[in-house]
Parts: C-alpha cells; structure tokens; sequence
C-alpha cells in the first residue's frame, strides 16, 4: 500500500533559485504570503525567506507587494530591503531618509513621491536621487529651496519618463525643462496657470509655449492638464497648443480637468487620431453652440475609451452626442451626469448600433423605468461590463437586468451601493449563481 505525500514533499527538492523565480510570477498580495507560508517548512525559500518576514512583521502586505512601496515603517529595515529589492521590478520610494544603500537592477522603475523635510539638505538629498533608476515622480509640494534642488536634478535623471505636479504655484521652472525633456507622461493639477512666474507680461502664454513645444518636439504619450487654465492665455496661445494636440501622431491618453467650453469657443480643437482614452470632467451642454463643440471633437477622433465625470446634458443635447460617438469607441462612461428615465431610454435604443463593451453609468438619476430599458436591450448589445453603482433601483429591476443575460453568461454587471438589502442580495446572488452571470453587490 502506498503512503500518502506529505504536503509541501514535492516542492522539498526544489532549489531556492526555482521557488524565487516562481514568486515573480505571482501578483496577488494574499497568495504571495500563502506561497511563502507554505514553503517556509521546506526550506528551499532563500531570499524570499526575508520577504516572509517582512510581510510578517507590517502585515499589509499589499503595499510591499507586488509594488514595493518604501514607507516610514520600512525605510530603516535596511538588512531586509537590501536583500528583497531584486524581487521587484516596481518600487515607490514614499519617504526621507539613507537610501544610499538601494541599489536596483537597470530595468527596475521606481516612482517618487516623497521629498525632503526641514532637517534635511535638499540639494544632497535629490543629488543622491540621480543615481537610482527614477522612472516617475509626484510632486505636491511648494517650498522655494526644495523645488530649485528638484528642478536642477530632473536633467540628471535620465530613465524620467512620468511627471506628476499636484499642486505648485510657481511652475515654470518645470516647464522649461519639460519642453525638452524625453517625457512620455505629465500630469498637471488645477490651477497651475493662475501664478504670475514667467516673464513679464507674457506669464500664462509663456508657460503653455512650453507645454505646446513638448507635445510638439518629445514623443508624448499622455497628458493631464486643466483645460480651465486656457483662460488664463490669449487665444494665439491656446489654439497653437490645440493644434499642436490635434497633430500629435503619439498621444494616446488626454485627461481634461475642469471642462471650459468658454475657453474653447473661439478656438477649433480636434483630437488626434492617435488618441484612444479621453477623460474630462464637468462637461456642460446646455444648448447648440455648447453641443457643436463637444460633438465635433468626439465625432472626428479614433477614441475607443470616454469618460465623462458629471457631465451635465440637456435633453436635446443628449441625443445629438450619443449620435456624434465615434464608431471605434468601446468603453464609455458617464458618471454623475444625472441620467434620467428618458435619456436611458434614448440611450437603451442607440445601444444595440455600438460597438460598446464596457459601459459605466455609475452614480445617476434614473430608476426602474431606466434599467428596463437597458434590460430589454442588453442581449441584443456588444456589452461585456455594466456598472450602475450608485443608483437607485429595486430588486425586482435588477432581476429583470440579470435575466436578460441568459444569452450572454459571462457578462459582468456591478451594483454596488444600489440600496438593496441583505435578503434581497441573496435573491440576487442565487440567481447569478444559476445564471453564470459575474455580479458584484458590495457596499
């Protein structure tokens, strides 16, 4: 009679060489630590052994794997650092102190997002900085001494190809180096045009020659930027800098804060062809002009991602913009926009003609009514993805939703926060379950 294998027997004749190649491989933050836990008896961990233990001893593993996130807690755990650093290829270094220890393999992107306190010189502190592999950096911070070091040092980090300036209110500098930078990615926070730090006379429009000269010049990939801001230059400026996004043959990604269509109605702008993911915020249109303006740059663009955060339609206006989507477009949101019975209605109809596969209508007005419309459409339809989270419907409106996917089993559909109670989740989650359909009720 054969014995029985004790667990973990198998994985005894391997070598640490193979357990930690293995490890690479695995994303999820639990089942790296059930990995370890399973093979620590075994002692074939190696170097992962010290991984263990530091997971151990924070506990929330998810900031240290599979990004290593350089925290407070951990950056003076320099013996465990030191021999777990070459199990990651992502590491976010969030804090001060000696890291003159770190050293990384070429191929490594580290993003910082920490920056010199009081105590610290910070000329030797980003001088230090320039010999690691920084791929990205966050910057949220003002002080004049700590952004002039950080400004001389960025030409000296040759792997940068993300920028983030959350908040800063004299940006210039930045954007001098960024006009002749290799960047691939920038992403500007609100009202960074609204300081008065470039030249005399010329400030606002002298800040956007710059951003318009990298767009131009560097091959930028994408860009976040506060479209608001546009008021700030002179109507020259601005339409060179719309051009300049409309002649792009790279951008790829445009995030647009603070929609003003103000801003833009003595201007023509055009996305490039380039452009698949569009994200904007607090559009309005509220009567044709508005409406013209919206629907030319949608309609003439190869956009396959949109996302409007608290757009606000009027009913006219609402047709006319779901008729002017582009036809390669296949993820679309519209999220706190207020979307009433009606609209879905209107949109239930227009649906089935689009190539939509992922739709997002989280956090809007409509009831019942709305999500029968979608429910008599949805099998006739490309989607794959629904999200109606934030809305408020019954549970027998959310059955009708479900049942309408027995032709499509593998489709996902989200409610969460939909005011259901606990028994009514249950009816929900039992029939899913004999549906085959993916549902997601957390609140």
């Amino acid at each position: 009679m054969s014995k029985r294998a004790k667990p973990g027997a198998a994985a005894a004749d391997w070598v640490p060489e193979l357990t930690e190649t293995i490890a690479r491989y695995i994303v999820d933050p639990d089942d790296i630590m059930n990995y370890l836990d399973a093979l620590e008896p075994t002692k074939t961990l190696g170097d992962l052994h010290h991984l263990l233990h530091l997971l151990q001893k924070h506990g929330t593993s998810k900031d240290i794997w599979p990004r290593l996130r350089i925290t407070p807690p951990l950056v003076n755990e320099v013996r465990l650092l030191k021999a777990v650093v070459k199990f990651f290829s992502h590491i976010e270094l969030a804090t001060t102190g000696d890291v003159s220890w770190l050293c990384l393999a070429p191929a490594t992107t580290m993003h910082l997002t920490a920056f010199p306190t009081i105590a610290e010189d910070s000329t030797a502190w980003y001088n230090e900085l320039t010999r690691l592999p920084i791929t990205h950096i966050t910057w949220k911070y003002f002080d004049d001494e700590d952004r002039s070091a950080l400004v001389n040092a960025l030409p000296r980090l040759p792997q940068l190809k993300g920028l983030t300036i959350e908040f800063e209110n004299t940006i210039a500098p930045f954007l001098e180096f960024i006009s002749t930078s290799t960047l691939h990615e920038l992403h500007l926070g609100q009202h960074l045009f609204a300081g008065t730090d470039g030249p005399s006379g010329s400030s606002h429009d002298y800040k956007l020659m710059n951003l318009t000269k990298w767009i131009r010049t560097q091959s930028a990939r994408t860009l976040t930027f506060p479209l608001a801001d546009l008021r700030w230059c002179t109507p020259g400026a601005v339409q060179a800098f719309l051009d300049a996004l409309s002649q792009s043959t790279t951008l790829t990604t445009f995030v647009g804060h603070r929609f003003s269509l103000s801003a833009l109605q003595r201007c023509t702008i055009r996305w490039p062809w380039s452009l698949e993911a569009l994200y904007i915020d607090n559009v309005f249109m509220n009567d044709a002009d508005d409406a013209a303006i919206v629907e030319a740059f949608l309609h003439h663009s190869n956009l396959k991602q949109l996302e409007f955060n608290q757009p606000e339609f009027s009913s006219d206006c609402f047709r006319s913009f779901l008729d002017r989507l582009p036809p390669s477009l296949e993820r679309l949101t519209l999220r706190n926009a207020g979307l009433s019975d009606q609209e879905m209605q209107i949109l239930a109809k227009l649906l089935p003609t689009m190539a939509i596969v992922k739709l997002n209508l989280s956090e809007n007005s409509f009831e019942d009514p709305g999500v029968y419309s979608l429910a008599e459409v949805l099998d006739k339809t490309s989607i794959e993805e629904l999200c109606l989270d934030g809305n408020n419907f019954s549970e027998a409106a959310g059955v009708a939703l479900i049942e309408s996917t027995k032709s499509k089993p593998r489709v996902f559909i989200s409610l969460r926060d939909c005011g259901f109670d606990e028994d009514e989740k249950e009816k929900l989650a039992a029939l899913v379950r004999r549906q085959g359909v993916r549902l997601d009720l957390a609140d």
